[in-house]
């Protein structure tokens, strides 16, 4: 959740206090969905080291510092603390849902308290790591449930930036999701990128196509610098998720390790109580 140090601004008063003109275009939509109820994201691939984790977080930036009027530091701080870096942690915010007593709600209570519990924008770093569809069917329970929470994952933020290398290795149910643009991020010059937001529809004949719907040419909101301070709290976080989930690899590992021993026991437990029941047969068999 944004720090509660932090006001944003109450719905009534939005479009005076915030000057939309100011913020980009996606900034603008990604404002917009979250005082109205609505949901925007982006898909934002590129080569390795071509800046899309710092890209998303300059954007985060801007609309978090539009929402709450806070300073770039205030803003850069809690863009880092929206990025996500697995699957379990994109999960955990969905568990919020069942943690409410929905019954005990008032229709304006309901919608009220799905408006706190929002959060402005949040961003999945790396997500091929988690939701590659190529790991679908080495983990389907994973996917299973991911597909299934991520019905409701609008209820619990009005925007999402998901990277990853290249969108179409996510599992198919990400990168057709309506509402995402698909950004394709390219070098320029030096620390500058260009961006290219598409979307895809159908044309005359049905067949598929894609759209471009506007370009960011290089600017300094949109290059792949960030200050030492703001990286480094990056680069510690997803440090600390690396190493997690290896521990949960190296579980689930000895865990499937496990299983195939108690089925080999079975197996040999099995075969032995045929041996003699064989035996017990062929010994009547003999007597008599």
């Amino acid at each position: 959740m944004i720090n509660p140090n932090l006001q944003i601004i109450p719905k009534k008063n939005y479009k005076k206090e915030i000057n939309l003109q100011n913020l980009t275009i996606f900034g603008r939509k990604a404002v917009h969905a979250y005082y109205k109820r609505g949901f925007t994201g982006a898909l934002i691939g590129g080569e390795f080291a071509m800046g899309k984790t710092t890209t998303s977080v300059h954007i985060a930036r801007e609309i978090i510092q539009a929402l709450t009027g806070c300073t770039d530091e205030e803003a850069y701080k809690e863009a880092i603390e929206c990025i996500k870096f697995t699957a379990d942690e994109v999960l955990e915010l969905t568990n919020r849902l069942s943690k409410i007593d929905w019954d005990g709600l008032t229709p304006k209570e309901v919608l009220d308290t799905k408006f706190k519990i929002r959060e402005p924008i949040i961003i999945w770093d790396d997500a091929g790591v988690h939701a590659s569809k190529y790991k679908h069917f080495l983990a389907m329970d994973d996917a299973s449930a991911l597909q299934t929470d991520f019905d409701t994952i609008r209820d619990v933020t009005s925007c999402m930036i998901i990277t990853v290398p290249e969108n179409e290795e996510l599992l198919k149910f990400l990168r057709s999701y309506r509402a995402f643009y698909h950004v394709e991020i390219n070098k320029d010059r030096d620390y500058f990128r260009t961006l290219e937001f598409w979307k895809y529809g159908k044309d005359r004949s049905g067949r598929k196509k894609k759209y471009l719907k506007w370009r960011y040419a290089p600017n300094p909101q949109f290059s792949v610098y960030l200050k030492n301070e703001y990286y480094g709290e990056y680069d510690r976080r997803r440090t600390k998720a690396k190493i997690k989930n290896q521990e949960k690899v190296i579980k689930r590992k000895q865990m499937k390790q496990k299983e195939v021993e108690y089925y080999d026991m079975k197996k040999e437990y099995y075969r032995m109580k045929m041996e003699a029941e064989m035996k017990k047969l062929e010994k009547i068999k003999n007597s008599s």
